[in-house]
């Protein structure tokens, strides 16, 4: 909940007082008609018609012009006259600035009008609109508008005209007040009154304003019984839309209150009431008057509401895929005059992306949702301030968000309503202080937060507990930062007051954040015990109401008692937390969302793990490391093959071809004129773009794939079945490295062990990274002279692999499951204290996971009697050079086989792998490869008609036994365990082998090894055809930048 704008209550401040929320009641007067018609009765020729009339009232200057005119044409005033100032009026209220200077006016025509005529039932219609605008601005409890139209319908016996009085009287007292004891006492009265004159539609109304206040109040009982009675009682005179506001209430009170099955009955009853629907009159009442004018009028309007709560339900199950898709939708069919609506829904899927780690997309949609033009200014506002939420906290650049908050705060003077003016200053100014704090200048963001509160605090006092809490979340930001500062008691202070509101409010989502907020500060005081008192409380609260923050919760508990020594109890909360993740990651079926999920909350495996470790729990450590990796890929390539662009839109089919196209033309156009020396700013980033507008197409099929939504979740490989993978001469070699130690895994069939490694992360990665710069990277002659390879090939294996060798004797492969950047590495480089490399001593394959194992092994046809080949050699294609090595190697492979078929030069074109790949067992690409680090779905491989994206692999079918990729840095993945790029690609197509390289290659040393690796491969597995191969270029060829690059990933068999 971290600093985010609790924007359901913001709109519920203003629909409180701009218009009755769902309806907005207009007391009206038509005496010959059920139905106020908007039409005026017509005058004879050549006088002014009552039209004119109002247009030039409204122009007039003073009163006294006004009432003069009005006087001159006292003949024109009657009902209708009257109604029509008083319609004028409502549609007059300015959304977009929220001002009401023009219905003001509007509303004082009509009191002059009826006070002219002497029309006295009239002239109380108009008073009870008045008093809600002057009520903005006089802050006037006796609400003396009311009071004399309530003065009014008493002497003239109106009975219904008094109990709306106190009806209306009981709205000032709660939305203006915050009085709920007064408001209840009000809305007592008018029930009783409007019960004996069997108006069953305003005592509807009465009940559901209760069952409102009830809302806000977060008592769920009294709330739901009050709309159900108020149901009832529309159903009397089927009055659907007010029905359907009812049902909206209660999913909101449910939804608050963590009921998420409850709440998603009641909108589902919402839908089903929607679509049944009859075309209804805006207006409805009876002879005497009465009427009622509905706000949602149309049928339509009422669907875009109910899009926009079915997305709000499924973010709160925590299906965040599932309202992204909502979202998604909604924004394509909102109406291009809605634009407000546009813009909080654009906004709204910006905070989705953004919790499931999307910076990317959530960025895009934050910019979308500021570019939008017309919007009404609390919108404009909130999108600036999530924008500037999204540098600040996702971001971490506090001088861009101050940019997109003093911008808020310039808009925040647009607004006309003074109170709602000072409340958007207050979040501004609040925000600010934030980003002061971020930026080290402690003093400045007191301040900005003492500013905020003395607004907020001004407004609880003239508005009630509208604001109480947001005043809440601020004593708890003032209350951390005095903290930070050294004030302890101040902040210990502002701690307990924020907790004092909150548990006054009633709001548990702001009680559990107080609670976690004092956690947090007993925590810092090392008073552990006090804190896990604080985050306890916090925790039962979050588990009541089933809030996402239970994830943050728990992981907070489990820090406690591991900085406590009371692991057990430390490790139960992490599980708890992992169970949370776990249930979120299995609601999504788009692979980039479980990957960037998983990333930003992949901590709280690790210290599990290490728990699992420290307590001598290795199989639990093990079974929760392969919990932690490559799930994504391990999904995909478990389900069955699904053709993503299968059954999609010709609409969206059209743009996914069109804009492959475009990025193929573009990223021509710059590899030729890199190729001249010559760089393309404009053209790099209108790619850039191009491919971001692709990657979004691509996530918008896969949300309405059929296929795709029946993809499962698949549960890691557990480590009785992983021991039964590998046979007698293998063992699966698993590594974790950790913030302050690492841990290697020996799994087989006679074997588990768990191997402790006395090094961290950081120092793993250090020597990763020299062995590679010294060794693989931007090679020069100087570097190949040298004998560094060496002394940093025996570091490594004494740092990650001499403890593990001891417990592998007999052992003749190696299936290697690295972590992170150690996928960066051929462990062949290692070189024991003998002299001998791994290449040497053992057959070696890699993993993403051991459990992926399992799945490739069950794609392996174990046939590898055919080849299909392609071979760039000597053709020249713009942007790349030609290797005419590949013609010496693919001539010589091919001669191994009978049955093969190579293509050559020009004639190496795309056509020819989605025709006959799934013919051949071993395919194998002799050309260029292009890496996309930053967006791997365009790594690609060069063919003559084109280069062949990973997004189009993916749809190629392959029933090959192996797939080489003989060309720079094929085999790279991104530095954690997700296979990304052309290995994922051709895995998922359909080979159980990946063939691939770690760094750029040398074209005659990969030549002779590819020719060696096909010569062995004839008599022996894959691992084995490699590591001969490798053995005997390292005779040529010593040091590792020759031999070493290609690894095998997948089934070694």
């Amino acid at each position: 909940m971290k600093d985010i704008i609790n924007i359901f209550r913001i709109k519920k401040i203003i629909s409180k007082v701009l218009i009755i929320p769902g309806l907005l009641i207009i007391l009206l007067f038509a005496s010959e008609c059920s139905c106020w018609k908007a039409h005026i009765s017509p005058v004879s020729a050549g006088q002014i018609s009552r039209e004119d009339l109002i247009t030039i009232l409204e122009k007039s200057s003073s009163s006294e012009e006004r009432k003069k005119l009005l006087e001159d044409n006292r003949d024109k005033i009657d009902s209708y006259f009257i109604t029509e100032l008083i319609w004028k009026a409502h549609r007059s209220i300015n959304l977009k600035d929220l001002s009401s200077e023009k219905s003001e006016q509007f509303i004082e025509i009509a009191v002059e009008s009826a006070e002219i005529k002497g029309d006295k039932i009239s002239l109380a219609r108009a008073l009870i609109y008045k008093y809600k605008f002057a009520l903005d601005k006089k802050k006037n409890e006796k609400s003396p508008e009311l009071e004399q139209a309530l003065v009014i319908f008493k002497e003239k016996g109106n009975r219904k005209g008094e109990g709306i009085c106190y009806y209306y009287k009981a709205m000032n007292f709660y939305y203006h007040f915050g009085k709920t004891e007064e408001a209840f006492l009000f809305l007592d009265k008018a029930i009783k009154i409007l019960r004996e004159t069997g108006d069953s539609l305003y005592e509807g109304d009465c009940y559901r304003l209760k069952g409102e206040i009830y809302r806000d109040l977060y008592d769920s009982n009294n709330c739901i019984n009050n709309m159900e009675t108020a149901i009832k009682l529309y159903e009397q005179q089927r009055d659907t839309i007010s029905i359907c506001s009812c049902y909206q209430t209660m999913f909101e009170m449910c939804q608050f209150d963590g009921l998420l099955k409850k709440a998603s009955e009641y909108l589902e009853t919402k839908r089903q009431l929607i679509e049944r629907l009859q075309p209804e009159r805006i207006c409805s009442g009876k002879e005497d008057g009465f009427i009622r004018y509905n706000h949602y009028d149309t049928k339509e309007k009422l669907l875009l509401n109910y899009y926009v709560s079915l997305a709000a339900l499924y973010k709160s199950m925590g299906k965040y895929e599932e309202a992204i898709k909502v979202y998604r939708k909604y924004i394509q069919i909102i109406p291009p005059e809605e634009n407000t609506e546009k813009g909080e829904a654009c906004r709204e899927t910006a905070n989705i992306y953004k919790f499931i780690g999307q910076k990317d997309n959530a960025l895009k949609y934050y910019i979308e949702a500021i570019k939008i033009e017309n919007m009404n200014i609390d919108t404009v506002i909130l999108n600036y301030l999530m924008t500037g939420n999204f540098y600040l906290y996702q971001m971490d650049d506090p001088d861009k968000a101050l940019k997109y908050y003093e911008i808020a705060l310039g808009k925040v003077e647009y607004i006309g309503m003074a109170f709602l003016k000072d409340y958007y200053r207050s979040v501004c100014i609040k925000d600010m202080a934030m980003a002061m704090e971020t930026k080290g200048d402690t003093d400045k963001a007191i301040e900005y937060l003492e500013k905020t509160l003395q607004i907020l605090e001004d407004l609880c006092k003239n508005k009630g507990q509208s604001f109480y809490y947001e005043t809440g979340l601020n004593y708890g930001h003032l209350g951390r930062i005095y903290e930070k500062k050294g004030y302890k008691e101040k902040a210990l202070a502002c701690l307990n007051k924020a907790l004092n509101i909150a548990k006054e409010t009633g709001n548990r989502q702001l009680t559990a954040l107080a609670y976690t907020n004092l956690g947090k500060f007993f925590f810092n005081q090392k008073q552990y015990e006090e804190s896990l008192t604080f985050y306890m409380k916090a925790i039962k609260i979050a588990e009541e109401i089933n809030s996402i923050n239970r994830l943050t919760y728990y992981r907070k508990a489990g820090d406690i008692y591991e900085q406590t020594g009371q692991k057990e109890k430390a490790l139960h909360f992490y599980l708890k937390s992992i169970e949370v993740i776990e249930g979120i990651r299995n609601e999504m079926k788009v692979e980039e969302f479980k990957r960037d999920f998983m990333k930003d909350n992949i901590e709280t495996y690790e210290k599990a793990i290490d728990l699992f470790i420290s307590l001598g729990r290795y199989e639990d450590g093990f079974n929760c490391n392969e919990q932690a990796r490559a799930r994504s890929f391990l999904d995909i390539i478990a389900n069955q093959k699904v053709n993503i662009t299968h059954g999609i839109e010709p609409e969206l089919a059209g743009k996914e071809e069109e804009l492959c196209r475009r990025i193929q033309y573009l990223s021509q156009s710059i590899r030729q004129a890199k190729e001249n020396n010559k760089d393309d700013k404009i053209k790099e980033e209108e790619l850039k773009a191009l491919k971001y507008e692709y990657e979004q197409i691509l996530e918008e099929i896969k949300l309405k794939n059929p296929e795709y939504a029946s993809l499962i979740s698949v549960s890691p490989v557990s480590l009785k079945d992983i021991r039964k993978i590998p046979d007698k001469d293998s063992v699966i070699i698993e590594y974790f490295l950790g913030k302050k130690r690492s841990y290697i895994w020996i799994t087989g069939n006679e074997i588990f062990k768990i191997v402790i490694i006395p090094y961290n992360e950081e120092e793993i990665k250090n020597s990763v990274r020299q062995y590679r710069y010294h060794n693989c990277e931007h090679m020069t002659a100087e570097k190949l002279k040298n004998n560094k390879w060496q002394d940093e090939g025996k570091k490594l294996y004494s740092m990650l692999f001499k403890d593990a060798e001891k417990h592998i004797k007999g052992k003749k492969r190696l299936l290697i499951a690295p972590h992170k950047f150690l996928h960066y590495l051929p462990f062949q480089v290692f070189i024991d204290e003998s002299g001998k490399s791994l290449a040497e001593k053992y057959e070696i394959t890699y993993l993403p996971s051991a459990g992926v194992l399992k799945y490739c092994k069950d794609k392996n046809r174990m046939a590898k009697d055919t080849l299909l080949a392609f071979e760039l050699g000597n053709l020249k294609i713009e942007g790349f050079a030609p290797l005419p090595g590949t013609e010496r190697e693919v001539n010589s492979i091919s001669k191994l086989y009978s049955r093969k078929e190579i293509y050559k030069g020009k004639n190496m074109n795309t056509d020819i792998l989605y025709k006959k790949g799934r013919e051949f067992d071993i395919l194998h690409f002799a050309t260029h490869a292009t890496l996309d680090s930053s967006s791997p779905m365009f790594s690609s491989l060069v063919f003559s008609d084109k280069t062949l994206p990973v997004y189009e692999i993916f749809n190629v079918e392959l029933r090959a036994y192996l797939v080489t990729l003989s060309a720079c840095k094929t085999g790279i993945c991104e530095e954690g365990d997700e296979l990304v790029g052309l290995s994922r690609a051709f895995i998922y197509a359909g080979t159980p082998t990946i063939c691939a390289s770690l760094w750029d290659v040398s074209d005659v040393s990969t030549s002779e090894l590819m020719e060696r690796f096909y010569y062995y491969l004839k008599g022996n597995n894959k691992s084995e055809a490699l590591r001969l191969a490798q053995i005997d270029i390292m005779k040529k060829y010593p040091h590792p930048f020759f031999w070493a690059p290609f690894v095998l990933t997948g089934d070694w068999r």
